[in-house]
């Protein structure tokens, strides 16, 4: 097993083992919200081919938009989306003469349903199951000599699969809110070596809001993984 995994064994005990409450004060899954995001799709390769040319690849990070929303409903239960889109970069070079860019679009996509408990008057735990689909498009523009060289769009890759999220809210001050949560995702990583477009993950993240009403927050907030993605945006209670 990973260190990775065994990170998130520890952190998914932890906050099982957190104390349950009976208030219902703290649950917090009711809203929409907005941000703005720079998403790192974390790939780099570098192969010797036969001639003897070595052939390096990589990503490099971007900036776009995510948008997210959830409904309470009966019990404690939730609904959830959330839809994020973001330009990358993808860098191929073939020795020192020849250099490939491909610049493409990352979209990814959870729909699913959760459950929260609260373990004081200021926290609340929770835990979610959804479906997860990640996507890539793009177009590849080769140079040679300074000179670009027309290419076709390069084909589109998407794949789908299973998501678990288990995460903690804690209102640290009427004011201020932090979250912390760690998941799972059958697409969380770009796989350029398989077949598969892409891999399973293990992704932790940590966001922090300041409410500046009772209904308004500015967030801001880091999810790491072999996909990384910084967000800074806004956050409206119903």
């Amino acid at each position: 097993m990973t260190y990775r995994k065994h990170a998130s064994l520890v952190a998914l005990a932890a906050v099982l083992a957190l104390p349950i409450a009976s208030s219902a004060d703290n649950l917090d899954f009711n809203y929409v919200e907005l941000d703005y995001i720079d998403v790192d799709a974390g790939f780099s390769s570098s192969t010797t081919l036969e001639d003897g040319t070595e052939l390096r690849e990589r990503t490099r990070s971007d900036g776009g938009y995510r948008l997210g929303a959830a409904w309470q409903f009966y019990d404690n239960f939730h609904v959830f989306a959330d839809y994020s889109s973001a330009d990358q970069d993808f860098q191929v070079n073939f020795g020192d003469t020849i250099e490939a860019g491909e610049s493409f679009d990352v979209e990814r996509l959870r729909i699913g349903v959760g459950y929260a408990l609260p373990w004081s008057d200021i926290g609340s735990v929770y835990g979610r199951l959804s479906y997860d689909r990640t996507e890539f498009t793009g177009r590849l523009v080769t140079t040679a000599d300074g000179q670009a060289i027309p290419a076709a769009p390069v084909p589109s890759r998407d794949d789908d699969g299973l998501g678990i999220e288990i995460g903690a809210l804690w209102d640290v001050t009427p004011a201020l809110q932090l979250q912390g949560q760690v998941r799972y995702s059958a697409v969380g990583e770009v796989n350029a070596s398989k077949d598969d477009a892409f891999d399973d993950d293990y992704l932790f993240g940590v966001t922090a809001r300041w409410f500046f009403t009772p209904r308004f927050a500015l967030q801001a907030g880091y999810e790491t993984g072999e996909i990384d993605t910084w967000n800074v945006g806004a956050r409206l209670k119903f």
